[in-house]
């Protein structure tokens, strides 16, 4: 059975994610690929470098992929890593978050999961309102606010949680870096002294093998 044809589909525009790839893609790949192919470059460096280049890969990756999808049954919220379907009767509540995202649509299904809508829906928020008024049936009742209240709960729970995680890996990419780069310093140092000291030793030995001046005559001849 063939799925049913989206009545819209929410996502960026293409060229703003052309932009963002460039943005965030670009400026980093010179640097990545040469340290990585540097032969003198840490082992730990390199790795560093290859995790901050998947972690944005998987941004742009994710910015991409995320998008918004109504259908006439359902509402299809794809995220980074997942991808939520729920039936328009499932949806306990549709509205628009107060605060620093305003804008921001935040979906409430009926397992008590709480979920922002991607893809930049942003203004549209109330188009896909509508559409969940008109289809998500007759036996809809008004939720209690219990419940809505402990699903914005964990919700700040997941967020805080992930925050910190992006914190702590963030910042154990950071540590890992500096560490190979003062590897990496350390090395070329100890490089740069050999190579000094070789040329040292080199022009010494070549001083020691010049010969010195002829022996003049003896000015009283001998008996």
């Amino acid at each position: 059975m063939s799925k049913p044809r989206p009545i819209r589909t929410y996502r960026l525009r293409p060229e703003q994610r052309v932009v963002i790839t460039l943005t965030l893609g670009m400026p980093g790949v010179a640097p990545v690929a040469g340290a990585v192919m540097e032969d003198d470059a840490p082992l730990v460096f390199r790795i560093g470098l290859l995790l901050l280049a998947g972690a944005g890969f998987l941004i742009i990756a994710g910015f991409w992929r995320m998008a918004t999808i109504v259908r006439h049954d359902t509402i299809v919220v794809r995220q980074l890593l997942r991808t939520r379907m729920t039936a328009w009767s499932d949806v306990l509540a549709l509205d628009i978050e107060a605060g620093p995202t305003l804008g921001r649509g935040l979906l409430l299904d009926r397992e008590g999961r709480r979920f922002a809508l991607t893809g930049g829906v942003g203004t549209h928020v109330h188009e896909v309102r509508e559409m969940w008024l008109r289809s998500r049936g007759e036996g809809w009742t008004p939720l209690d606010p219990g419940f809505v209240t402990a699903a914005e709960r964990r919700m700040q729970a997941r967020s805080s949680a992930l925050g910190w995680a992006v914190t702590g890996a963030a910042g154990s990419l950071v540590v890992l870096l500096v560490f190979g780069y003062t590897l990496s310093l350390g090395r070329r140092g100890r490089l740069s002294l050999d190579a000094s000291a070789g040329r040292h030793r080199a022009g010494g030995h070549v001083r020691r093998r010049v010969p010195g001046p002829a022996a003049g005559p003896t000015l009283g001849g001998g008996r």
